[in-house]
Order: C-alpha cells, then sequence, then structure tokens
C-alpha cells in the first residue's frame, strides 16, 4: 500500500502566516483517518479526513536534528480490520 503525505493548501496557507509572523503553531488535535483521494491536487484541496477513524492524544513535541517532533498516542483496540 503506498502512502503519501502532503501539506494541504490551507496547511500551506497557515505556514506562511507563521513564517512571516513568527508566530508560534499549536497543535489542538490529532486525528486518524483513513480512504483515498484521486490525486495530489485532491489530497492539497482537503480540508478534513476521508474517513476518520480514531482520535488521538498528543503527548509530546520536540524539536530534533532541525525538525519537529510531534508525537501521539492511539488506542487501537476498537479499531476494526477488513
Amino acid at each position: 500500500m503506498p502512502l503519501a503525505s502532503y501539506i494541504t493548501t490551507g496547511g500551506l496557507a497557515v505556514m506562511n502566516k507563521l513564517l512571516a509572523t513568527k508566530g508560534p503553531l499549536k497543535f489542538v488535535r490529532a486525528e486518524l483517518g483513513d480512504g483515498t483521494v484521486a490525486d495530489e491536487a485532491a489530497a492539497r484541496a482537503r480540508t478534513a479526513l476521508v474517513s476518520k477513524v480514531a482520535d488521538a492524544t498528543l503527548v509530546q513535541a520536540k524539536l530534533q536534528d532541525g525538525q519537529a517532533i510531534i508525537s501521539a498516542q492511539y488506542d487501537n483496540a476498537a479499531l476494526s480490520t477488513p
């Protein structure tokens, strides 16, 4: 199963605003989902998950080697498998 991640158009706008104002980036939630989109353009246009599966708990944010590392935990006990 190929996996790809993209910064959405809305996410890029927020990132540009943060860079211009040197403001903080605050994560308030994490969600897990599944589903497919037609192509990269469709992925970048999204404003929500295709299908939300679970909430995750944000547990840590740190800067390591010039990269932000955001850690989240979730319990998959209630998830079903196809």
